[in-house]
């Protein structure tokens, strides 16, 4: 069976939808400024009244996408403190998140797709690849439809393409 590099395959998905994601942030703020919606309230909108509110969302795909570095590469690196409480916070921890994942090479990954790594939210172990495939990427993706479900359900002007593309 040949090797998948995770890098190859996976930073850049990550990097890509963080990035799009802050655009509908930007539009998100921008739609909740002039509806004169408080941003306290914006940050705690849920869907439904079990589950976590956009800040938590936002918070919440920054540390997936970290985690991929932690999990695959078994490489500890500091928690985030979870404290924001503005959209331009939001906006640094994307980007410290994105810069992160930047700075991550090809070279770090290889081989890590048949490692064998601890995966603690799951209280298992898997291989690399399943762990990226069957977890991490799912749960990315869930976390990042609920950003822009609770914008959109809230009339923000927010469309599939914001989602896709970022705006490009």
């Amino acid at each position: 069976m040949s090797s998948v590099n995770i890098h190859d395959g996976f930073i850049p998905i990550y990097i890509r939808a963080l990035q799009n994601t802050s655009h509908i942030l930007t539009k998100g703020a921008t739609y909740t400024k002039t509806n004169n919606i408080p941003e306290t309230e914006v940050l705690n909108w849920r869907l439904a009244p079990d589950m976590n509110p956009l800040l938590f969302q936002v918070q919440n795909i920054c540390n997936i996408a970290r985690n991929l570095i932690v999990v695959v590469l078994d490489t500890p690196l500091p928690r985030n403190a979870d404290n924001e409480t503005s959209f331009d916070e939001l906006q640094q921890r994307i980007a410290s998140t994105i810069e992160l994942l930047q700075r991550t090479t090809r070279e770090q990954f290889e081989a890590r797709d048949k490692a064998d790594v601890m995966v603690r939210e799951l209280g298992t172990r898997m291989k690399g690849i399943e762990y990226v495939q069957e977890f991490g990427v799912p749960n990315f993706y869930f976390h990042n439809s609920m950003i822009y479900a609770l914008f959109r359900s809230h009339g923000a002007p927010i469309g599939k393409w914001d989602y896709l593309k970022g705006g490009r």
